[in-house]
């Protein structure tokens, strides 16, 4: 039914309103104090959540395509991490806290850099989006307001955790046939894993629990809530009617006891802040091991991978130095095997880049956007290992056997690698620094910088499993495109890796939510 009323469709959008924002005045969320006028959600929304949830909450802005887990539709209704019974809509304080928490192991990233008075008003505008037409009337509904508040389950006390609970548990886990999905060593690998999807249609991932990530935390608490409330939405049901309070705490416990000893789980920076410490004496971009970095504070960053793959959390341990004429940061992540070429089709570089918010508020955390742009600091490996050597066919096939005419890699570079045979600078075969200094302001817009302006330099080394790299920039510069170190508030901060065995590129890869950074540097 179409609406051509627009009295009328003004006054059913007013009602709407109204409801909604009665159904966000429930008992245990804070009301903002003061005053002052409310953040605009609407405009919070555009800028931070409508490229990957779109313009009317259906799950299908732009960024989706790239994403696994989907973006949730929330027209739909279903929200997984809830405090409330299976079924029920979550609580104003659930979607707050999924905010400020983020997903971890899917692409939604922690928003604890707005406000609180910023994150309530995305929760109302949230809610307003969960809206869709009635099949009878033709009218929009809002399911907040039909369902109406879900009734928030009672956490129990939690016995204390001894081998006699985990050993409950893991009785309990047999018994409720776990391992089905999630495999008899918690793995995700059980024998109905393969094939599970959510009620979109989409292939659903089986939690690794030996990961110790989970998408509503980490927490005992948390997964009581998972074990109580169950996931609307996808296979995973719940046990509030299988099992007793102190049964469901012993699951928990058991659980918790199949993480790995290498799992991390990043202590995160207080208040979201990380701070430059002041270095004696110039910063070297070649050499990541420098004893300089001996005083600097180590920040833990998680990385959550946009397309999910085995690992769905990779800890980052960040680093940042201003000395009187330089500014550098330093990444350091853990990764089995390094990639260092992308010669061919089929293989792919480890890569990291750190991006920059231009704009006093944090952008759009995907390459900003027109009015709210980044600037980008990435490093390559096969930029890295073209310094000391040009890469060539013959590198990339070292192996072959030519059994006709002997070429020197520059004809067959015409023939393998016409991106250098053209002159594209991307494919060229020296390099001044590893490192590329880019722009971007949205999708598809991401551009380096001219050849004069490309000012950053660093070096990176890979031992014993781990890469660290090195980015060093000098701390003044005339550049319209670089991050201003010298401003007077901190630097929207974000960070990312991409690993060649992973098959990752592009947008596919591993990336942390914004920061600050707190450089406050003298420029010279």
């Amino acid at each position: 039914m179409s609406l051509r009323n627009p009295r009328l469709l003004f006054g059913l959008v007013l009602s709407v309103a109204a409801l909604v924002w009665a159904a966000t005045r429930r008992a245990g969320y804070a009301e903002p104090a003061g005053t002052e006028a409310a953040p605009d959600g609407k405009a919070l929304y555009a800028r931070h959540c409508a490229n990957c949830h779109g313009e009317k909450g259906d799950g299908r802005g732009p960024a989706a395509v790239y994403l696994y887990p989907k973006p949730r539709d929330f027209t739909g209704g279903q929200f997984k991490v809830r405090s409330t019974q299976t079924g029920q809509m979550p609580t104003d304080q659930d979607l707050f806290d999924t905010l400020g928490r983020g997903m971890p192991g899917t692409a939604m990233p922690a928003f604890a850099f707005l406000q609180d008075d910023e994150r309530r008003a995305l929760v109302a505008e949230v809610k307003a989006l969960a809206t869709r037409t009635d099949a009878a009337t033709g009218q929009a509904v809002n399911l907040f307001v039909k369902r109406g508040p879900g009734h928030v389950v009672e956490v129990g006390p939690e016995p204390a955790k001894t081998p006699a609970t985990v050993t409950l548990g893991r009785t309990l886990y047999a018994q409720m046939e776990c391992a089905k999905c999630h495999g008899a060593t918690g793995r995700g690998d059980g024998p109905s894993s393969a094939g599970q999807k959510d009620v979109w249609g989409y292939p659903i991932r089986v939690r690794d629990f030996t990961s110790g990530v989970y998408i509503g935390g980490n927490t005992d608490r948390d997964l009581y809530l998972r074990f109580t409330t169950g996931l609307n939405g996808t296979p995973m049901p719940s046990y509030v009617d299988d099992m007793s309070n102190d049964e469901r705490w012993a699951l928990v416990h058991f659980v918790q006891s199949l993480r790995r000893p290498d799992a991390e789980t990043a202590r995160l920076p207080k208040d979201g802040l990380l701070v430059a410490g002041r270095a004696n004496g110039a910063i070297p971009a070649g050499d990541p091991s420098s004893a300089l970095w001996g005083a600097a504070t180590t920040y833990e960053v998680p990385l959550f991978r946009l397309f999910q793959g085995r690992d769905p959390e990779i800890v980052a341990r960040v680093q940042a130095l201003a000395g009187e004429r330089e500014v550098a940061l330093r990444m350091s992540w853990k990764d089995p095997s390094y990639e260092l070429t992308a010669l061919t089709s089929d293989s792919f570089r480890d890569s990291a880049a750190v991006e920059f918010g231009l704009t006093k508020n944090p952008p759009y955390l995907g390459m900003g956007s027109k009015d709210a742009p980044v600037n980008l600091w990435q490093w390559k490996a096969d930029w890295q290992s073209d310094l000391s050597f040009a890469q060539g066919v013959s590198e990339a096939y070292p192996d072959a056997v030519v059994d006709t005419y002997h070429f020197p890699d520059a004809v067959l570079d015409q023939q393998f690698q016409p991106g250098r045979a053209a002159g594209n600078p991307v494919s060229q075969r020296f390099r001044r620094s590893a490192v590329e200094d880019l722009n971007a302001a949205g999708f598809g817009t991401l551009t380096p910088q001219p050849p004069g302006a490309q000012n950053v330099d660093g070096r990176a080394t890979w031992d014993d499993g781990w890469w660290t790299v090195v980015f060093v920039r000098p701390l003044a510069t005339q550049d319209a495109g670089d991050v201003d170190f010298g401003r007077d508030d901190d630097v929207p901060v974000a960070f990312a890796v991409w690993g060649g065995a992973q098959r990752d590129r592009n947008g596919q890869k591993a990336f942390s939510t914004w920061y600050r950074l707190r450089v406050r540097g003298e420029t010279k």
